[in-house]
């Protein structure tokens, strides 16, 4: 009960995700991201089902951009979903560990412009990618 009207974050492991990047000029990466999309259901990797998909975009300039594919099942994460609300919880966002975690190293850097090497461990996977500025740039 105590929960209830709480804003809650979930961070998703590679278990249940895979992140693509891409960066370049604006039309080359709507060209990706379409390509990606398109290509999102036959990650067997992730289970049988419905996947979803979520993009962030950040322009470099007034013609490049860099931008994110997050691809996910769609089943564990409306269970999860579903299993919040049901406590009463507010979902603000369901992301991947990695770009959370990007996004918590660029706010405690001292230094964001250099890029650093971020690893989540557990006992059966490990992770890695490169940020920099609060954002994943590779997995």
């Amino acid at each position: 009960h105590r929960l209830a009207g709480c804003t809650v974050s979930f961070a998703i492991s590679s278990t249940l995700c895979v992140n693509r990047a891409t960066s370049g000029p604006n039309t080359r990466v709507e060209q990706e991201l379409d390509e990606l999309e398109g290509r999102s259901q036959l990650y067997l990797s992730l289970g049988p089902g419905s996947k979803l998909t979520a993009i962030g975009r950040k322009p470099i300039d007034a013609r490049h951009e860099h931008a994110l594919m997050t691809v996910a099942n769609e089943e564990p994460i409306q269970l999860l979903v579903e299993a919040a609300e049901a406590a009463g919880m507010v979902v603000d966002v369901v992301e991947s560990s990695l770009v959370a975690l990007s996004r918590l190293h660029g706010l405690l850097a001292e230094d964001e412009r250099e890029p650093v090497i971020l690893a989540q461990l557990d006992e059966e996977r490990r992770e890695s990618g490169v940020a920099r500025a609060e954002q994943l740039l590779v997995e």
